[in-house]
């Protein structure tokens, strides 16, 4: 495996270690009125998202931070479709690595 491929699989481990449970540590921010710790969460992760290609991510963790600074209340769809796309980019990163381990690219 490349040092590139390994950094790669590193970064994408760590972004489902860090935000695979955002939608719900989200929510919570949202509930305590914690708007800051909100908005540097789906700031955050639109930035890496973005890094890692994963536009719809980006784009939909972009609008749902300019709802939070915007003091928007009604947060129930935007908030639906980041659970959604959280989840897709998880999965897709562990169907990612499924492949590579299948294809032997997962191997020192």
């Amino acid at each position: 495996m490349t040092a590139t491929t390994q950094l790669l699989k590193r970064l994408l481990s760590d972004f489902v270690r860090l935000y695979e449970d955002a939608p719900e540590k989200l929510q919570q921010h949202i509930a305590k009125y914690n708007s800051d710790a909100a908005e540097r969460l789906v700031h955050n992760i639109a930035g890496v998202a973005g890094s890692f290609g994963a536009l719809a991510l980006m784009q939909i963790a972009r609008d749902v931070e300019h709802l939070l600074q915007d003091g928007e209340e009604d947060l129930e769809e935007p908030l639906y479709a980041f659970r959604l796309e959280v989840r897709r980019f998880v999965a897709a990163i562990g169907t990612l690595a499924e492949k590579t381990s299948t294809l032997g690219l997962g191997a020192d």
